[in-house]
């Protein structure tokens, strides 16, 4: 398998976020030497079947998950490794649409916990619990939801690690990783991908504008660079040249992803 693999992907499914379609996914990472990659839409699975469809056309292992919303200000995002979890986190995504108003879905640590059975549970991007805690300078605090998350969802408990290079991203990936240390929790490295290549920002600029009803302008950017793309092995590995297991745990992740 190749150097890294995608854990954190999103697709056009995740509406007004995502600019690469579930089918485009796996022949863009086919293209980079990728052997498997990951979708991790917003709160949904629709995707999957077309993903999975391109995946074995692009000759590309499909890793199915999501990212799923505790808060409408917190994420953590999910992989099923077999039947068993992906059955899971179709129901925690049911359970998140049917329990709220429409186009606003929500689930909780205990309901993950409760059909953790199969699944990995990452501890999120920017926005996850963990992350914001970290940003803020409340490392005690982040610490302490990183051990209720771990003790609640078990060994399939992991840190989320990036690096996005804006201001303050290189901090906030190396307070994340002094609380993997710390807590003993495996850290995972990703990159919050929503788009193919760098050129592609634009378009989820666009979509951006769209979702949030601004104008397009440089003063009211919602991305401050173009850093959201499916990085190559090779970018990847070289990001977390300091940071080697966090990049061989995706791989470790991905040898487990599987339904046969």
């Amino acid at each position: 398998m190749s150097g890294f693999v995608h854990l954190h992907c999103h697709s056009t499914w995740s509406l007004l976020d995502g600019a690469i379609p579930a089918e485009s996914l796996p022949h863009a990472a086919a293209a980079l030497g990728y052997e498997a990659v990951a979708l991790t839409d917003h709160d949904s699975l629709t995707g999957a079947v077309r993903f999975a469809s391109a995946c074995r056309t692009a000759g590309v292992k499909p890793i199915y998950g999501a990212e799923l919303t505790i808060t409408p200000a917190s994420h953590v995002t999910v992989l099923a490794w077999n039947a068993t979890g992906y059955g899971n986190l179709c129901r925690l995504i049911s359970e998140a649409h049917l329990g709220h108003e429409r186009g606003e879905p929500q689930t909780t640590m205990e309901r993950i916990a409760e059909r953790a059975e199969g699944l990995f549970v990452l501890s999120g991007c920017e926005r996850g619990e963990v992350a914001r805690l970290a940003q803020a300078g409340a490392i005690p605090q982040a610490i302490d939801a990183a051990r209720r998350w771990r003790d609640a969802i078990g060994d399939g408990y992991r840190l989320e690690v990036f690096d996005h290079r804006g201001y303050g991203d290189h901090t906030l990936r190396n307070r994340l990783v002094r609380i993997a240390r710390e807590t003993g929790i495996k850290a995972v490295a990703t990159n919050d991908v929503h788009y193919a290549a760098p050129v592609d920002a634009a378009a989820h600029e666009v979509l951006h504008a769209i979702k949030e009803i601004i104008p397009l302008s440089k003063t009211r950017a919602l991305r401050h660079n173009s850093e959201y793309f499916l990085k190559s092995p090779e970018e990847m590995r070289a990001l977390f040249y300091d940071l080697p297991e966090a990049a061989d745990e995706t791989l470790r992740i991905a040898e487990q992803c599987d339904f046969d």
